[in-house]
């Protein structure tokens, strides 16, 4: 391998890590703006749907605070009808975040339909012929 071409592949590797680290960046990004969207769908959901009617104050709030405090008190107090309201609301939060998480990709979708450029069938490049020994190799499309 001559010096020219260890150069090259190192700027190659270079711009490799340089995406890496960008596309971790916008990754990062996007999550910490959808996760606590997505979960404050999946409270809103779950409070709309749970039940802590007849049960002490205490109790009430530890089952509306979270499903974990639902459980617990349903567990404690041998309720099968409490957890079943847990359960069910807790999947109904659910259920919230993920129809939301599937119109946000399906507006997604649409807007990459919408915006990115279209390419025609016959612009696109094509595949060399493979070179046999003594030929020179030609890149087709290239300018």
């Amino acid at each position: 391998m001559t010096a020219q071409e260890l150069g090259t592949r190192r700027w190659w590797a270079l711009g490799a890590v340089c995406l890496a680290v960008l596309a971790v960046g916008v990754d990062g990004t996007v999550l910490s703006v959808a996760l606590p969207t997505l979960g404050s769908i999946l409270t809103a959901g779950y409070l709309a749907h749970v039940s802590g009617s007849g049960l002490p104050r205490s109790s009430a709030l530890a089952v509306r605070a979270s499903v974990f405090g639902g459980v617990a008190v349903a567990k404690q107090i041998d309720s099968t009808s409490l957890l079943a309201s847990v359960r069910s609301a807790f999947v109904h939060g659910m259920d919230a975040a993920l129809q939301a998480s599937a119109a946000i990709a399906l507006g997604g979708a649409v807007l990459a339909v919408l915006f990115l450029p279209r390419t025609n069938a016959g612009s696109a490049p094509r595949a060399a012929e493979p070179v046999g020994p003594g030929e020179e190799l030609q890149v087709v499309g290239a300018r």
